[in-house]
């Protein structure tokens, strides 16, 4: 056999081989996917954060403990309330506090030691009328509007300082369509404070009302 021969014989038989390896390469069984970690989301990301859910507690005729407590339970180390202690759902009546759903969750999160997070003490929506008047100057309806904000303020803060670690001050004072070359005008000019106040003060008195409320807590 001359040397072409062999050559041609040698180039044969590897791509016999290789054609083989590639056959069996993918006759072989895929390989197993890996099992999803089955550790709660609060477990997983405990070093960074904690992971909460936002609970209804009867308001609106829904409990979020009744459909959803175990996986409130397993999942989950922090609480906010989705709409019992927006303004006008906790006082909808100037000295008429709706305390209960407010309570249940503080309750819940206290015997469960999960953290509680406020929301919300100053909104343009869900609140009541009663804080604000079309009466007086300027000036007049400013101071009315100050003093309705800090009472409410003061009465929610000091109801649940010993539950919440964290309030949410003012909620939504940036209009949607804000345009970012006007920067100056980006308030909710609609918003009943704004209009009350006449500016975007309204969220400066917010904090440091809540500040005074409980300086422990995180706003």
């Amino acid at each position: 056999m001359d040397l072409y021969t062999k050559k041609g014989s040698l180039l044969f038989v590897s791509c016999a081989l290789v054609s083989m390896l590639i056959y069996f390469a993918g006759c072989s069984s895929p390989a197993e996917p890996k099992e999803p970690s089955k550790l709660p989301l609060k477990t997983t990301y405990e070093s960074y954060f904690p992971i909460g859910a936002a609970v209804s507690a009867g308001e609106y005729g829904y409990d979020s403990f009744d459909r959803y407590s175990h996986t409130i339970l397993s999942e989950f180390n922090s609480l906010v309330a989705e709409n019992c202690m927006k303004p006008g759902v906790i006082q909808p009546t100037e000295g008429e506090f709706t305390w209960d759903p407010a309570d249940k969750i503080a309750k819940y999160a206290r015997e469960h030691t999960m953290k509680l997070r406020g929301h919300v003490l100053v909104w343009h929506n869900q609140t009541g009328e009663w804080m604000f008047t079309n009466s007086g100057t300027a000036a007049d309806k400013k101071a009315f509007s100050k003093a309705k904000m800090e009472a409410h303020i003061n009465a929610v803060v000091d109801r649940y300082k010993a539950d919440v670690y964290c309030w949410d001050v003012v909620n939504e004072a940036i209009k949607d369509d804000w345009d970012p070359s006007e920067w100056k005008s980006v308030h909710r000019e609609n918003s009943p404070w704004y209009k009350a106040y006449g500016d975007g003060s309204y969220i400066v008195d917010a904090f440091d009302m809540a500040k005074a409320a409980d300086p422990d807590a995180e706003l």
